[in-house]
């Protein structure tokens, strides 16, 4: 019944102090102007998440490409308006829209197309050693049958930011 809807990690207090930049406060006043889709982070014309997302993560941009193929989207060279770690509140026609004609269906496809589901399923290169609050390799195949962290969340982390990109709808920053 509300206007927005609000999306982050329960660790985003934390998570806010890796950006790329020092955002302002998130108060229930900035929460409540008007925007399309606010970002709880920042941006910046020196990073680009797309590639790096590919670096970091070697077979993001081709499974993401295959992903968004099979949902009738192209995959963009990057996004304009990124959105880090997934942190964000969107007027709720614009995250239902999402949910409905991206989200699902995309989830969908990374579950049941077999050779989407290989690549999405793939090493994504993302270690939690020397961490304190790690995962072994060991606990990650008993959760969710590998040993390591698939490429699926991290392209799922960046899917709506793409989404805007392709929609053209406007960011704010914090």
């Amino acid at each position: 019944k509300e206007d927005k809807i609000a999306v982050c990690s329960w660790k985003l207090a934390s998570k806010m102090r890796w950006n790329v930049c020092s955002p302002r406060p998130l108060t229930q006043e900035v929460l409540n102007t008007d925007y399309d889709v606010m970002s709880f982070t920042c941006n910046t014309k020196y990073h680009f998440m797309l590639a790096s997302a590919d670096k970091h993560h070697p077979g993001f941009k081709e499974a993401m490409t295959k992903v968004l193929g099979s949902i009738g989207q192209k995959m963009p060279g990057e996004v304009k308006s990124p959105i880090y770690q997934n942190h964000f509140s969107a007027k709720i026609g614009i995250y239902r829209d999402y949910v409905m004609n991206w989200l699902n269906p995309a989830m969908k496809v990374m579950e049941e197309d077999p050779e989407i589901n290989k690549l999405i399923m793939a090493d994504s290169n993302y270690s939690m050693l020397n961490k304190k609050d790690a995962i072994r390799p060991e606990q990650l195949q008993e959760k969710i049958g590998v040993p390591y962290y698939p490429l699926a969340p991290f392209l799922l982390e960046r899917l709506f930011s793409i989404y805007v990109h392709n929609n053209k709808i406007p960011v704010t920053y914090l």
